[in-house]
Formats: structure tokens, C-alpha cells, sequence
């Protein structure tokens, strides 16, 4: 494989699914009955391009008309992800497309044109900025549909069937997904991120705002909140407006669900 290889969020991901699936939930499922065929079948053709490229030192470009036609698809939201409310029954669906969403982004991220060099990651940043902030806007996408799932299955789940290893498993992937977000907000503070990317990053957090506040201890949200605080006097109105929009989501007081697994 030419994208990366998941890495221990992802496994995590994946044995959460496991522990999550274990018990029958009766929920209608959200994700669009062909999502995962379309993730599946996009993420072979993003590797196969991939491959292409990195023979020429390069990965697939945004602003490559070919390159651009399979990273489409590969972020195509409304084909892999439908829309919410996400329930139980979405689960191991979801897990699935947030493992190969993850790989794309680590790939453009991590990318070396010497195998044999370490990334460097500044400059990936910079050179690659459209791929990563299109990739961080659909991962992002990905983990609240994630979280609001892995939410509703908290609600329908017996509390004498909260396992120990249940329970590591989801703090696990709230850990991952923190992390996760945390690095997107951190992005917008590059002076590299140009003005439309960075738009883009924040319509993105302001949007999946609410699903992703709900999974988050307080803890989290306020080091969320402190770091756009950093940006927000630099944005211009209407995207401060947005900021705005995100700053409150994250101040809310409720933690239930993921968030208040202890």
C-alpha cells in the first residue's frame, strides 16, 4: 500500500467496533447503504494514484485535474457519509471509513519523497496544505459522525455490560479523536494556511462543533477554546462569526455519554 498504514488510534478504533458490536442494538442506521462500497472504492483508487505519484516524488495534487478527480471522490461526504443523527447501528461502518480518512491524511502529513529520510512535516504543511486541509475537514466530518454513533450506542447500552475493556476501548478512541482535533485547530494558526483553507478548516470545526463538544471532557474543550481564541482576533468578521459559533459549542456545560466515561 502506498497510503499509510494505520497506526494505534486506528487499531483502536477497530477494537472498540469489536466491543461496541458485541451487543445488538435496534437503531436505523444513518451511513448510506452503499457509503462503505463508495469509501472502499475511492480509497483503491486514491492508492493507486497514489502510487503513481510517488514515483515522481510527489503525491496526488488538488490542483492536478486527474489527481483532483480521485480525491473527489475519496472525500466525497455525502456519498460515504450521508447524514446525521448517526446511531449504534453505524458503528462499525463508521469505524471502517475513520481508519482509511485517517491513513489519507497521515499520508500527505508523514510523506517523504526518500523512504529512507524522515518526514518533513513543516513542509508538508505547507506543500500540501490543500490535500491536508480537505483531508482534516473530512476526517473531522468522520469523527462526529463517530462520536455522535459511539454516543448513541453509551444511551442504549446496559450498564451492568459496561466492561472494563469496553470502557478502555472508548477512551481510547476519545483520546485519538481529541488528538485529532487538537492538531486541526492548532493548523489554524499556520501563517503558512492560506485564507480559503483556513475558511474552509473553520466552516468544518464550527459545523461538527456540537457532536464533537458532546464527546469531549471539559478539560479538552477549554484547551480547544484557548487555542482559537489565538486565531479569532486575526480572522476577519464573518469568520470570527464562526469561531464564535465553535467557542460556544465547546462551552456547554453537559457531559454525558462519551465524555463522561470515566
Amino acid at each position: 500500500m502506498s497510503l499509510r498504514r494505520p497506526n494505534a488510534f486506528t487499531t483502536v478504533r477497530t477494537i472498540a467496533a469489536l466491543c461496541l458490536i458485541a451487543v445488538p442494538i435496534q437503531a436505523r442506521a444513518e451511513v448510506p447503504p452503499n457509503g462503505v462500497a463508495a469509501m472502499t472504492t475511492a480509497y483503491a483508487a486514491m492508492d493507486a494514484r497514489a502510487r503513481q505519484t510517488r514515483a515522481k516524488g510527489t503525491l496526488p495534487r488538488w490542483s492536478v485535474v486527474s489527481d483532483r478527480a480521485v480525491l473527489e471522490q475519496v472525500w466525497n461526504s455525502p456519498a460515504i457519509l450521508g447524514t446525521p443523527p448517526y446511531t449504534a447501528k453505524d458503528v462499525p461502518l463508521l469505524i471502517g471509513i475513520g481508519e482509511q480518512q485517517s491513513a489519507i491524511y497521515k499520508t500527505y502529513v508523514l510523506f517523504s519523497s526518500n523512504p529512507t529520510t524522515l518526514p518533513d512535516m513543516a513542509q508538508n504543511s505547507t506543500l500540501f496544505q490543500d490535500e491536508i486541509t480537505r483531508a482534516s475537514i473530512m476526517t473531522t466530518m468522520t469523527l462526529a459522525a463517530e462520536a455522535e454513533a459511539i454516543g448513541d450506542f453509551i444511551v442504549h447500552l446496559p450498564p451492568d455490560q459496561m466492561t472494563d475493556v469496553r470502557r478502555q476501548g472508548l477512551k481510547g478512541f476519545r483520546l485519538g479523536m481529541l488528538e485529532l482535533i487538537s492538531g486541526f485547530t492548532i493548523m489554524l494558526r499556520s501563517p503558512s494556511l492560506t485564507t480559503d483553507n483556513r475558511a474552509l478548516l473553520i466552516d468544518s470545526l464550527a459545523a461538527e462543533a456540537p457532536a464533537l463538544a458532546a464527546a469531549a471532557p471539559r478539560g479538552d474543550r477549554s484547551a480547544f477554546v484557548a487555542t482559537v481564541n489565538t486565531v479569532i482576533p486575526s480572522l476577519p468578521p464573518d469568520l470570527q462569526s464562526k469561531m464564535a459559533v465553535f467557542v460556544k459549542a465547546m462551552s456547554t456545560d453537559p457531559c454525558e455519554r462519551l465524555c463522561a466515561i470515566p
